[in-house]
């Protein structure tokens, strides 16, 4: 075990540093991403019919209870 050495507090500093930009650019990637906006449209229309369904269904049940 000679040849291994443990990695001291700068060089681990370093690597963190380069793992946290490394993160900062992918995601700076993904949020630039034309087709993540899409989506995200897409899912808060879904989310508002779902809601609209739900709000019909309950106003249908309710008159019927009444």
């Amino acid at each position: 075990m000679a040849g291994f050495k443990q990695p001291d507090f700068i060089e681990r500093q370093e690597a963190a540093a380069k793992a946290r930009k490394v993160a900062l650019e992918k995601s700076r990637a993904k949020a630039a991403d034309p087709a993540l906006a899409e989506r995200l449209t897409a899912r808060a229309a879904r989310t508002t019919e779902r809601s609209a369904m739900f709000t019909t269904r309950f106003l249908t049940l309710l008159g019927h209870h009444t």
